[in-house]
């Protein structure tokens, strides 16, 4: 399995139909992660711009789980291979053996 960085560019003027999308991309998001899918989903302050790490075989998987974004018709992105992606993990608490 290989990790991609994806870029993606949001449109500069939030139509209604792009708006009323979000709910349904939030939650797809939050069902690919749940599957380890992506890893990690950031938006820009200005909210311009996601990152999304995903963990795909290839670019041509990539591209077929970003078609499945509901906000896809609205998105322009680039696809960037990763060597190595580290994080830390924050949904367990770290254990100190005193």
């Amino acid at each position: 399995m290989n990790s991609y960085m994806v870029d993606i560019d949001l449109p500069d003027a939030l139509n209604r139909d792009f708006i009323q999308r979000i709910p349904e991309q939030r939650a797809l998001v939050k069902t690919l992660m749940r599957k380890g899918v992506i890893s990690n989903y950031s938006l820009s302050h200005n909210r311009k711009k996601l990152w999304v790490v995903i963990h795909a075989e290839n670019k041509d998987e990539v591209r077929t789980i970003l078609g499945s974004f509901p906000i896809f018709k609205y998105i322009s992105y680039r696809i960037n291979s990763l060597l190595f992606h580290e994080t830390q993990f924050t949904s367990l608490p770290q254990m100190w053996l005193n």
